[in-house]
């Protein structure tokens, strides 16, 4: 035994020896170093010097730093027996020689050395403390605190000694194995063979690694991990051999546990795949060597037969169109050569049947006997190729009558367009249509026949086309065409007319014979000049850039068409250009000077005439007529044929007239204060003849020195023939459909009258016929609020508008007005029969107890023939034209009539 410890030791000198951190051994009780290896003195700065003696807490750089450590080894029981091979790991401070610190991880362990406790220490440097760890157990040191089992064995193979952990994992104690082999470990039919290995091994890589089934003590078997490396004295002669043996039984039973698992695994999974592939509802297809070797039932069906069997063994080029089969070939044999997937998105298929249907292809490598094959995913999307076409056409297209729609029509334009900058040569030509009282005919058949008519118009006008032409529906009763490939515009003009000549045929709907006709504005690609242009004017063709300007000088043009009678077509030209642009600019001017009385009443480039009304049986003046006049800055006097028509269109006609009625009521209270003021100081001398006698009277009296325009009481200047009556005196104001459709119309009315103290019967509204048919219910209810109100009534232009005698009878009005066309046709009524109409019209008014005025008289023969139909009232030239306001005051103080 004693050779044996003596060999223990220089075994345990050369181990040491071998380690690259420092190692040293001090005595628990006072710290002296009983032993160190050799790195210890080279990491304090002395290599080759012995360290015996002297007391480890002089390498620490705080002294007391040690003596901490020794307190907190002891409270944790590390110095006791029973508590041995524990570790205690801490970062401490050291110092070299020089006096220069440094940190390091130190891993203490409490041994017993030469019989006494002491403490073992490890001094590993932060940075590399793993990698020394591996270091230490690469080297397979046999120390007690290693978890791993180490086994020590001299040049003849005996155990000369092993720690706690081969205790644990093998079963035999330190005594029962010393002195003997490690074959008892293993079986004798492997032990001389793994013996040998392990010596090649270390020969040859100076170690050797691997795995070895071992016995234990009680018969068990187990697996562990083992390294042995050779243990080298001073002059590296071999002295023994260190073993390190790590335990993986648990975790080769975990692994094979796994494996097995994982077999299962892929087993359960294979078979759920098989099943998956069988019933899944996409087709798929095995292609290996240009033929079918598998494929399950939905992709049968989708190749068009019951049963897999049927196609096995086919060429899947058998299914692809001829045209198509070269181009899918090169992809899917990619998928066998490269081995990656290739997505081949759309393509059709032919089924056994004959059948053609789209289908999403996947291709997908696959591997059959061995050798690389192409897993084929089809989905069959014919149904979602059909929606999608169909959604595609619905959105191009005009859902009542079928026909390409604005969108579909903007992106042939496109393309006309584009075609013409690239070939000048090609010209084409763009017709729009509006047809003509649609709206008369969708109001009285109702909408189902308007719908059936558009329906109709739209077969109509297919018929007047080439097939490369486009007819399109922009809506409602808009339609265009696009004329493609013209060789001279006299093509485009007699399309235009058979077009009309078409629509003018009856169209026989539901027991309903219509007729109908259509506006058509035409502009062609290369524009169209016009003859009278000033010098000034430089004549050039109007350049499109895109569909949206072609349409739009179309329908600048059908716009022409319309206003120059209907039924009739226009082309675009240079004049038609220059008057949009004038009338872009005249809304625009139009909108200011609205803006401007908004702002303030007083600035206004708006003045009103006043046109009287006559009472044709006593011949005088009974009201006048507010009629809108409108100076322009720079253009002067604008007719109101041009600009309110603009008004209505642009709901600018709505703070017109609401300015209208004020001024209007306003001016007509100061006719009535001026005309019926009675003066008793003045009475004699206001009944003489002579004017210039008169106007020194009138200028004697109270004037209106308070600006506001009004007088501080009633005068009159003239005898009482000359005053205002204050209930059948009126002033007529005109009532546009805007207006009347306004939810505010009634408290706008009230607030201006109660503002200006004006009476309400002295007002008369005066609204069309056309405003009335167009929402008869809506006009009845707001003409009976204004009547409850004592607001006169009236309907102008009588007879011009569509028919309102349906309805003449439940209005709450108070007169008509014949239109003026009547009444300028009595002169030269030859026949009587304008007469007639006249007499019916008066007739029916005086039956339903209304007032009859006659509009446009001239003539003193108009004068007599209305007085005989009992015609009321009367306005025209005869009696005066429409005159501002002074020029009325004037009129007024001197008009006399001879009836």
């Amino acid at each position: 035994m004693e050779h044996i410890q003596i060999k223990g030791e220089e075994l345990w000198e050369a181990i040491t020896n071998l380690m690259a951190a420092p190692v040293v051994i001090s005595r628990a009780v006072d710290g002296v170093v009983l032993f160190h290896n050799e790195s210890f003195g080279i990491t304090f700065g002395l290599p080759n010097h012995k360290f015996i003696g002297i007391r480890i807490s002089n390498f620490y750089f705080n002294t007391q730093e040690y003596e901490l450590l020794l307190v907190n080894l002891y409270q944790e029981g590390m110095l006791e027996s029973s508590k041995a091979q524990q570790r205690f790991d801490r970062e401490v401070c050291l110092k070299k020689l020089d006096g220069t610190p440094f940190w390091v991880r130190a891993l203490m362990y409490s041994v017993k050395f030469n019989g006494e406790v002491a403490i073992l220490s490890i001094f590993l440097s932060s940075s590399e403390s793993k990698l020394t760890q591996k270091s230490l157990l690469k080297e397979a040191l046999t120390f007690e605190y290693l978890y791993d089992a180490v086994i020590l064995t001299d040049i003849e193979g005996n155990i000369i000694d092993w720690n706690s952990a081969a205790t644990r994992m093998f079963g035999y104690s330190k005594t029962d194995v010393l002195g003997k082999t490690p074959a008892i470990l293993h079986k004798e039919e492997i032990a001389s063979v793994l013996t040998q290995q392990i010596i090649e091994g270390m020969k040859a890589n100076g170690k050797w690694i691997g795995q070895i089934n071992f016995i234990r003590k009680n018969g068990s078997e187990g697996v562990c991990e083992t390294t042995v490396v050779p243990i080298l004295d001073k002059c590296h002669k071999v002295v023994g051999s260190i073993g390190i043996n790590r335990d993986i039984t648990e975790q080769k039973q975990a692994q094979e546990l796994e494996r097995q698992q994982v077999e299962a695994a892929l087993q359960e999974s294979e078979e759920r795949y098989q099943r998956l592939l069988r019933n899944s509802p996409e087709a798929i297809v095995v292609n290996y060597m240009e033929k079918i070797i598998y494929t399950n039932l939905a992709g049968a069906k989708l190749l068009g037969v019951n049963s897999p069997e049927e196609i096995i063994g086919q060429s899947f080029w058998k299914f692809i169109p001829l045209e198509y089969i070269e181009v899918r070939k090169q992809p899917l044999q990619q998928v066998q050569k490269e081995g990656r997937q290739i997505y081949l998105q759309e393509e059709k298929l032919i089924r056994l049947d004959g059948k053609m249907i789209d289908v999403e292809i996947v291709g997908i490598p696959y591997t059959y006997d061995g050798k690389a094959a192409t897993q084929i995913i089809i989905r069959d999307i014919t149904e979602t190729k059909q929606i999608q076409a169909k959604l595609i056409y619905n959105k191009l297209h005009d859902p009542l009558t079928g026909l390409p729609n604005r969108t579909f029509f903007f992106e042939r334009l496109r393309l006309a367009l584009n075609r013409s900058r690239e070939h000048p040569s090609y010209q084409f030509a763009v017709l729009f249509l509006d047809l003509d009282r649609f709206k008369v005919i969708n109001d009285s058949l109702g909408h189902g026949i308007g719908d059936k008519l558009l329906v109709a118009i739209s077969k109509r006008l297919q018929n007047c086309i080439k097939t490369s032409d486009t007819l399109a529906r922009l809506g409602g009763d808009e339609f265009t065409i696009l004329l493609e490939y013209l060789t001279n515009i006299s093509y485009i003009t007699r399309v235009a007319l058979k077009i009309n000549q078409e629509l003018g045929k009856a169209i026989y709907l539901e027991g309903n014979e219509v007729f109908t006709t259509a506006s058509i504005g035409i502009v062609t690609s290369l524009g169209n000049l016009i003859k009278d242009v000033d010098e000034n004017y430089f004549p050039i063709c109007p350049t499109y850039n895109n569909p949206e300007d072609l349409l739009r000088d179309a329908e600048i043009a059908m716009y022409r068409a319309k206003a120059l009678g209907r039924g009739r077509h226009e082309v675009f030209d240079l004049r038609m250009h220059r008057q949009a642009i004038s009338l872009l600019n005249l809304e625009n001017d139009l909108r200011r000077a609205v803006e401007m009385i908004k702002q303030n009443p007083a600035n206004s480039q708006f003045i009103l005439n006043y046109q009287p009304i006559i009472c044709l049986s006593t011949g005088k003046i009974t009201g006048f007529e507010s009629l809108l006049r409108w100076y322009h800055p720079t253009q002067g006097l604008i007719s109101p044929g041009k600009f309110i028509p603009l008004a209505e269109e642009t709901g600018l006609i709505v703070p017109l007239e609401i300015w209208i009625l004020r001024a209007a009521c306003h001016q007509l209270t100061i006719w009535q204060q001026e005309f019926n003021y009675q003066c008793t100081d003045y009475k004699d001398k206001l009944t003489t003849n002579n004017t210039q006698e008169r106007t020194l009277i009138y200028n004697s009296l109270p004037d209106k020195q308070n600006g506001n325009g009004k007088l501080p009481y009633p005068y009159s200047v003239y005898n009482s023939s000359f005053q205002v009556p204050s209930d059948n005196f009126t002033m007529n104001v005109n009532l546009s459909s805007k207006h009347l459709s306004q939810p505010n119309l009634l408290e706008e009315i009230s607030k201006i009258l109660q503002e200006i103290n004006y009476q309400p019967n002295s007002l008369k509204l005066e609204i069309t016929e056309t405003i009335i048919v167009e929402n008869v219910s809506l006009a009845t209810k707001i003409l009976n609020k204004l009547k409850d109100k004592n607001i006169k009534l009236s309907i102008d232009d009588f007879g011009t508008g569509y028919s309102s005698l349906s309805y003449l009878h439940q209005l709450p009005i108070n007169s008509i007005k014949i239109d003026r066309s009547f009444v300028s046709g009595l002169d030269s009524d030859t026949s009587g029969k304008m007469l007639k109409i006249l007499s019916a019209i008066t007739g029916l008014a005086h039956n339903l107890d209304l007032e009859v005025i006659a509009e446009g008289i001239e003539t003193e023969t108009q004068v007599q023939q209305l007085k005989k139909l009992k015609c009321n009232k009367g306005q025209g030239y005869l009696f005066s034209e429409p005159l501002a306001s002074q020029q009325a005051t004037e009129l007024l103080r001197n008009f006399k009539y001879k009836v």
